[in-house]
């Protein structure tokens, strides 16, 4: 597995991704084109890839200019793997040093919901403690 920064060439495969998620889909997978990624990873951001076995499995996209996260999705074939959970750190890690204030992102339960899915709170346990998947 590997991390590395996105490059324009990589969109195709971006899009993929985000494309096929069961979680958080488009209700128009036009609502989010090529050019809006190009423009958050070359402009106003700065994303990352995780590949395994040369196969990009999942993507961050951060918005530098808001200091909040555009895009972070894993292939559905991936998020079981251990492997893909890194690719909420590292990527973070890799992005967010150069921002000059914290998102203040936190995470809130759909609509509807009362809690966030216990896998994500998990997840998310797991991450703050700085623990290494």
């Amino acid at each position: 597995m590997t991390y590395r920064q996105a490059i324009i060439p990589d969109i195709p495969d971006i899009q993929r991704v985000r494309h096929s998620v069961t979680e958080n889909r488009l209700s128009n997978p036009a609502l989010v084109t090529d050019a809006d990624v190009e423009d958050y990873i070359t402009r106003r951001g700065k994303g990352w890839v995780y590949e395994e076995n040369g196969q990009i499995a999942g993507f961050a996209i951060a918005d530098l200019q808001e200091h909040s996260v555009w895009a972070l999705f894993v292939d559905p074939l991936f998020e079981k793997k251990e492997s893909a959970l890194c690719c909420n750190s590292s990527c973070s890690t890799g992005i967010f040093p150069t921002a000059r204030k914290p998102s203040g992102s936190v995470p809130r339960p759909a609509p509807g919901q009362k809690h966030l899915p216990e896998k994500r709170l998990e997840r998310n346990r797991h991450m703050e403690k700085g623990n290494k998947i």
